[in-house]
């Protein structure tokens, strides 16, 4: 009957671990990828170059070198956190949980600024 009993509390925390992976996936995503600041050249392609340097064991060293001036152009993002309210979600977890989504808002809401205040929205 333990055997059982501890197949149960393992479900249980699914839900709890799902959201919080489910959480910390989209911060990658929006870090890595959607909060991330996007340069362009300004007046066209910058000055650069490319190296390519046979290591002479089977792998190259590539380079590039790019000189220019740019133009930060952030990328806007609305974001939705997800918390699991059920049962399981006891006040541990569920205090665990609010401070995990505190730390995400306080953390991407440091990709606003004067010029751009509305880069991440929740």
């Amino acid at each position: 009957m333990g055997l059982i009993r501890g197949k149960t509390q393992t479900k249980r925390k699914l839900p709890f671990i799902k959201t919080l992976f489910v959480t910390m996936l989209a911060t990658v995503a929006l870090v890595a990828g959607g909060v991330s600041v996007a340069y362009g050249a300004v007046g066209g392609t910058p000055a650069h170059t490319k190296n390519v340097t046979d290591n002479q064991d089977g792998t190259y060293t590539i380079s590039l070198d790019i000189v220019g001036e740019s133009e930060k152009k952030p990328n806007n993002v609305n974001v939705i956190v997800i918390v699991d309210t059920s049962g399981s979600m006891n006040t541990t977890r569920m205090s665990a949980a609010k401070n995990a989504v505190n730390n995400l808002a306080n953390a991407l809401y440091a990709y606003n600024t004067a010029e751009n205040p509305d880069t991440v929205e929740m």
